[in-house]
């Protein structure tokens, strides 16, 4: 995800690693293994309306990337221990 892959969360910051999903869908779960605050976590989010909108037309276009799956709007994460 190069230099757009962290995320300033009220825990502290999330430097992901690499992104998992199935398909771009409204209800789509994402996961990101990565650091938060030097500790290595999952961390599994979905994304608002407008975060998915805009993902689904990049996608669309064909210039969909990781990073702006990680950028985008979120409605709601949480935040798991990696294992």
């Amino acid at each position: 995800m190069y230099g757009k892959n962290c995320r300033k969360l009220p825990e502290g910051i999330l430097t992901g690693k690499h992104l998992e999903y199935n398909e771009i869908e409204p209800d789509t779960k994402f996961y990101c293994d990565g650091l938060l605050n030097d500790r290595e976590v999952r961390v599994s989010f979905i994304l608002t309306r407008k975060g998915f909108d805009e993902v689904r037309n990049r996608k669309y276009l064909g210039i969909l990337m990781q990073s702006d799956v990680f950028q985008a709007e979120w409605a709601d994460y949480e935040i798991h221990e990696h294992t």
